[in-house]
């Protein structure tokens, strides 16, 4: 039983506990641990606990795995102070309950007498032979540092029988000198921790055996009882399969020697000096970081991303992507040949089909374009069953079309994946096209019965107080009144009912201010829709920056207004303290069900987040916002403003005085509701201030009952 701490960086840790020697690490399911970051790769890596000791292996991931800053090349050994870099994952491994199991065993074995039998920490069993004619040399120790890179043929496939036949000792041959630094000397390292200043034993010098088919591999080799009565069992070494005939008479420089220990965690390893000279075989050294073939998968992932970057795919409009799909061809191929001289692709793949599956991932966007280019309609959904359905008047509802397969709509999920900022293979997609279409989409396994997507469009139309009036949303005397609020720098709240997204309406008011002012927009989806000329910054809330530090950077710009979509949940005092100040002549959208609803809503957030009392958090409210509008929406997906109320406060308490109401009374013959707009004879008292110091010219009329 073995546990693994795993810290997410800027998340909160957690611990798994694992009563196996082996997990794996990824990012889809079936991994023993599952890190769900798209810069994790599907199969990342492997932790194997083999003789008491962690080893952790890389499976040709992307990204790479690091232990203590260090990319490794190599299955390497881990203690449990190594911290395992892992994307943006921290891992740390810790024994449960002492050894494991199979660390007891090894350190069981280790404490026996060693006769001929070969001890091999990667399985193997045959004896090997042993030459006693040297004594062995006083051992250094060495660092856990990488393994042999064989070690995953060697962990995984049975140990080799010797050859019949052949014996198991053979003369050396003489041998040539060795070069002043051995390739073979980085390669060779302990996988066992040493233990410090350790004792000669005084032991015979063992000889390397003969060679046996496949890979060369490292493996510790007992020698022989000792000559001594001191009652020490013997020690080996470990050193690397050669030729019969190329076997040196001492072990080269950095091969570990197996030494008995006492310690419940098994023998450690040492590692014994070598002479200023040491044959050795000439066998050629592995290069560190060598280029590996990617699986296709990630391969299509890397050449899509290039292809979009080449052709600047995010800043086009999504009727030009199918034109583009020639040109997106030939890129992916250029791409492709790149990838193939650098060794990360093929010779064998047939690079010109993947190029155009490259294209068609980047540019294939018809299934959906004409829906796309329909100013009529405003969302386009699929859904798990392939069925497309598309919202002109209100409400989702299919169209005659379903795509063809699950691999058609992941295909296309990733092409708007790409073009919306996002990584072609991510789970969830919440990203935004350059045009301000959001896309929302999830993929399997996170999306089980089947990939589906969204496209919410921006609005098109040029909303202003007349075509909210044309609508019949307002009255003339209410589209008077506001036009008075607007131009007189009256900061306004829109409190928005279920249902309602308030985009015309909000469009409508920035449409009024004076086109000479700097207007700086802030809202969660680009959905406002100006014509120009208009000095329009427009902002949305991003990467954890505050609504504050968006507001800051208003006012550094020297912002006249600024509209704000939805402000629930972000950071409210800011904003009703920017818009109180510099800023004054804003716009504000908080959700609530009635004009009563939304100050108390607002008051109670500012009071907890500020930790003011209730009466100074009403009291901030109603000097920042003296006008609130109620937008709702009814049966017939018809939007009315239902109250325009001024907003006072006495003695601490809230009072909202209804300037205008609208009143529903039925439905008519084509279920259309309907209803009349009314003024209920109030006069708003800061519009009466502001004429009464000749600020503004009012017709008090459009107020009469």
């Amino acid at each position: 039983m073995f546990q693994v701490t795993i810290n997410e960086k800027g998340g909160q840790g957690r611990q798994e506990s694992f009563d196996k020697a082996e997990i794996t690490i990824g990012r889809v399911q079936g991994n023993d641990i599952i890190l769900p970051k798209g810069n994790i790769s599907k199969r990342h890596s492997r932790i194997v606990l083999k003789d008491g000791k962690f080893i952790i292996v890389d499976l040709k991931s992307t990204n790479g795995t690091y232990v203590n800053g260090k990319k490794i090349t190599a299955p390497q050994v881990v203690k449990s102070s190594d911290k395992i870099y892992i994307g943006d994952f921290t891992l740390q491994l810790a024994g449960q309950n002492g050894a494991s199991a199979e660390a007891r065993e090894v350190s069981l074995r280790a404490r026996s007498p060693v006769k001929n039998d070969e001890i091999d920490l990667f399985g193997g069993d045959a004896p090997m032979g042993l030459d006693d004619a040297a004594p062995a040399a006083d051992p250094e120790p060495a660092a856990p540092a990488l393994i042999d890179d064989n070690f995953d043929q060697e962990f995984d496939a049975p140990p080799a029988e010797p050859q019949s036949g052949l014996p198991r000792l053979s003369k050396p041959a003489p041998l040539e000198p060795e070069p002043e630094e051995n390739p073979r000397d980085h390669e060779l390292e302990a996988i066992i921790e040493p233990e410090p200043e350790p004792k000669p034993s005084g032991l015979p010098r063992a000889q390397m055996a003969p060679a046996r088919s496949g890979a060369s591999r490292v493996r510790p080799i007992p020698a022989r009882a000792k000559a001594e009565a001191d009652g020490e069992p013997a020690a080996g070494v470990l050193i690397p399969d050669a030729p019969a005939d190329l076997a040196p008479a001492e072990p080269p420089l950095g091969v570990p020697t197996l030494r008995p220990n006492d310690a419940d965690e098994g023998a450690p390893v040492e590692l014994a000096p070598a002479p200023a000279v040491v044959p050795a075989a000439p066998v050629p050294a592995v290069v560190a970081g060598a280029s590996e073939l990617l699986p296709r998968a990630d391969a299509l992932n890397d050449l899509h991303l290039e292809v979009a970057e080449s052709l600047s795919l995010r800043g086009r409009m999504l009727a030009e992507l199918p034109g583009l799909e020639t040109h997106a061809v030939n890129e992916a191929r250029s791409a492709a040949d790149r990838m193939v001289a650098a060794g990360l692709l093929s010779q064998a793949e047939d690079l010109q089909i993947l190029a155009e599956e490259v294209a068609a991932r980047a540019t294939g966007i018809e299934p959906l374009l004409d829906l796309l280019e329909d100013q009529q309609v405003v969302e386009i959904a699929i859904n798990h069953d392939r069925q497309v359905l598309a919202d002109r008047d209100g409400r989702l509802e299919p169209v005659d079309r379903r795509l063809a397969s699950e691999a058609q709509v992941v295909q296309l999920i990733q092409t708007l994946a790409v073009l919306a900022g996002a990584e072609p293979d991510q789970g969830l997609i919440d990203g935004r096209l350059r045009d301000g279409t959001r896309v929302v989409a999830a993929l399997p396994p996170l999306s089980f019965r089947g990939p589906t997507v969204s496209l919410r469009k921006t609005t098109r139309d040029f909303f202003t107080l007349d075509k909210l009036l044309e609508y019949n949303t307002i009255s003339p005397e209410m589209m008077t009144f506001l036009d008075h609020c607007v131009r007189c720098r009256t900061n306004l709240l829109l409190s928005v009912g279920p249902g309602v997204n308030a985009t015309a309406t909000l469009n409508a008011l920035l449409a009024q201010m004076p086109t000479d002012d700097r207007v700086v927009t802030i809202e969660r989806g680009v959905e406002l829709h100006v014509l120009p000329p208009r000095n329009l910054v427009t902002l949305e809330p991003q990467g954890g920056i505050p609504l504050s530090s968006l507001l800051a950077h208003a006012v550094s710009l020297q912002a006249d207004r600024a509209v704000l979509g939805d402000v629930s949940g972000l950071d409210l005092t800011a904003a009703l303290r920017t818009i109180e100040g510099p800023l004054q002549g804003s716009v504000l959208v908080y959700p609530a069900s009635s004009p009563a609803e939304v100050i108390e809503k607002m008051a109670a957030a500012v009071s907890e987040d500020e930790g003011l009392s209730i009466d100074a958090a009403r009291a901030l409210v109603v000097r920042s916002i003296p006008v609130v509008l109620h937008e709702a929406r009814f049966l017939d997906n018809s939007r009315r403003i239902t109250v325009v109320s001024e907003v006072l406060i006495e003695d601490g308490e809230i009072r909202l005085e209804d300037i205008f109401t609208f009143k529903a009374e039925g439905v008519d013959e084509n279920l259309i509701v309907t209803g009349t707009f009314h003024a209920t004879g109030y006069t708003p008292k800061f519009l009466q201030n502001l004429v009464d110091r000749g600020e503004a010219q009012v017709d008090m009329d459009i107020f009469k009952v």
